[in-house]
């Protein structure tokens, strides 16, 4: 069953009244669309798992805390940004100008 979560930090919800504007135009409203989809990966990813390593920092060894697993590749990034962009503007394309 899916799970509803409700954005509410106060940044987002100045952008998305922003957004809501009669007067915002096309290139605001995509790029309000643009810094609301990073907020709401803070959002999204705050329960991530995450343990305990050691790095060796230039002062001395410390313990850090790392996202748990897998890393992902370097070359999957553009495509995780590109495919998260495309899900965000279908989410939102009911409330978009034009």
């Amino acid at each position: 069953m899916s799970k509803v979560h409700v954005f509410d930090h106060p940044l987002i919800q100045h952008k998305l009244s922003i957004m809501r504007c009669k007067d915002t135009g096309c290139k605001e409203f995509r790029e309000l669309l643009d810094e609301i989809s990073m907020l709401m990966v803070y959002e999204v990813t705050r329960d991530l798992p995450v343990q305990e390593v050691t790095i060796e920092t230039p002062i001395m060894k410390a313990q850090f805390n790392m996202l748990a697993g897998k890393p992902i590749l370097p070359e999957w990034q553009d495509e995780l940004e590109r495919c998260w962009k495309l899900l965000l503007f279908n989410q939102f394309h009911d409330i978009a100008p034009g």
